[in-house]
This record gives C-alpha cells, sequence and structure tokens, in this order.
C-alpha cells in the first residue's frame, strides 16, 4: 500500500505516514467519540477509504473515488463544515447525514455535478 494523504508539520515540510499508522490514530482507544473520517483529497476512497472502513467498520468515511478540483473540494468541504458548526451552535444533535446533504447541496449551489 501506498501512500494517499500528507500531514503539513510547523515548519512547512510534508510528512507521508504509512496508511496504517493514519487508521491506528483512528481507533476508538485514541478517539473514542469520533464517527466519521472526511478524506478531502482526490481518490481517497480507495484504498484509504476503503482500508479504514475495513478496520474501523463503526466510523463514517466521506472522500473522492475520483479526482476533484480544488473549488469543488472547497465548496463541498464548506458546505459539510458550516452544517456541523451550526449544529453545535444551536446545540443541536450533529448529523454526518445532514452535514453530506448539506455538503452535496454547497457543491451543486456551486455549480459542480456528480
Amino acid at each position: 500500500m501506498g501512500h494517499y494523504y500528507a500531514f503539513e508539520l510547523a515548519d512547512g515540510q510534508i510528512q507521508l505516514p504509512p496508511p496504517e499508522a493514519f487508521i491506528h490514530l483512528l481507533r476508538r482507544t485514541a478517539c473514542p467519540n469520533l464517527e466519521c473520517v472526511y478524506l478531502n483529497g482526490c481518490h481517497t476512497l480507495s484504498p484509504l477509504g476503503a482500508c479504514i472502513q475495513q478496520e474501523l467498520p463503526h466510523l463514517t468515511v466521506i472522500g473522492w473515488e475520483s479526482l476533484a478540483a480544488d473549488k469543488a473540494a472547497s465548496a463541498f468541504s464548506r458546505g459539510f463544515y458550516d452544517a456541523l458548526a451550526h449544529a453545535v451552535a444551536s446545540d443541536a444533535p450533529v448529523s454526518i447525514s445532514s452535514a453530506y446533504q448539506a455538503a452535496a447541496a454547497a457543491f451543486e449551489e456551486a455549480g459542480f455535478t456528480w
């Protein structure tokens, strides 16, 4: 399995850990309240997203199966996180499904298609 994600360090350098190390960080012992992993990068659902889902089936995994233009990914991300922030600010239950639907709407409103 190759490297499919990167972390930017404080000094601006890029760190490419192996996927297994990333998945290890998501385990219930490390993140007991984690419900969703949002991989906002091209081709993140396969194989990384699939590996996460296989190892940690209790998590919802959101990512891209294809290439994604930066503006498209930003529109989707903005809709997703705006919906989560609104739920938290209004003391409402946080719904991953509702956040995903808001993200899809923001994506389409920005002129992008599936």
